[in-house]
């Protein structure tokens, strides 16, 4: 019982905090919300591999970003268009993300060092975005962009998360 001797106790975090570098990342929930100022918004949490346990939140805002934002999310997870206007079916879904306390301008040169964690979603190997008709891409969505017809759950979709 020597081993318990040298315990310290290590108070709780409730944020998110995982080692710098690439880690899967599992789609966990997804939620459309209104921020205080009334915005549209998405909230998509997200289970990370080596992290401290706690979930790592993406915040998409109705805005001059969304439309691109969006768009890293989908690629980096392998989402479909035809699945955008299904959030539900998101959950689950793996992708891969470099976290690290560097901004980048664009996605490769480091402008500057940040206290936070910042995560930069990495676009899913292999994965090629469908070509969807102009006629789908005309429905508004109320984040003022554009969303596309929903889609049942991929064959093979599975229930486990992969660590």
């Amino acid at each position: 019982m020597s081993w318990l001797n040298d315990f310290r106790y290590v108070e709780a975090s409730s944020m998110f905090d995982c080692p710098e570098g690439e880690h899967d990342m599992c789609i966990r929930e997804v939620k459309e919300v209104t921020n205080k100022n009334g915005v549209p918004m998405l909230i998509v949490s997200c289970a990370v591999k080596d992290s401290n346990g706690e979930l790592n939140k993406l915040f998409l805002t109705a805005g001059e970003y969304f439309d691109k934002n969006l768009s890293r999310l989908m690629d980096c997870f392998g989402i479909p268009l035809s699945m955008c206007g299904n959030t539900n079916s998101w959950v689950k879904k793996v992708g891969r993300a470099k976290f690290d306390h560097y901004k980048y301008n664009g996605q490769t040169k480091k402008t500057e060092q940040v206290p936070e964690l910042q995560c930069h979603l990495l676009p899913k190997k292999g994965f090629k975005q469908e070509q969807v008709p102009a006629e789908v891409q005309t429905v508004a969505s109320a984040f003022g962009g554009t969303v596309t017809a929903q889609s049942a759950a991929p064959e093979g979709f599975t229930e486990d998360i992969p660590f």
